[in-house]
């Protein structure tokens, strides 16, 4: 069986969206970020649950990007919010 990593918003975590950004904020910390642009979208997609390659193509087809520069987009946003204590990684399968 193969592995699959995704990744899922910190508990501690909660956002509001309005018509300019959405706003992350760690109810545990009370450290907040604006999301805006790219990674208001990704976070958006990342929310639902979208299992990485569905990610992957998504992105790739709202911003027009070949799938190797939207692998990239996407594993720069989420390792900066991994860093950040925003999403955590959970891997699937063994």
């Amino acid at each position: 069986m193969s592995r699959t990593l995704t990744f899922c918003c910190n508990e501690a975590v909660v956002w509001v969206k309005d018509a300019e950004q959405i706003l992350v904020v760690d109810t545990q910390s009370q450290r907040h970020r604006a999301l805006r642009d790219r990674e208001a979208v990704i976070w958006e997609l990342l929310a639902v649950g979208y299992p990485h390659e569905k990610l992957v193509q998504m992105l790739s087809l709202v911003f027009s990007l070949v799938p190797a520069e939207a692998e990239r987009v996407l594993a720069e946003a989420v390792h900066r919010w991994c860093e950040e204590g925003l999403v955590c990684r959970e891997v699937d399968g063994g």
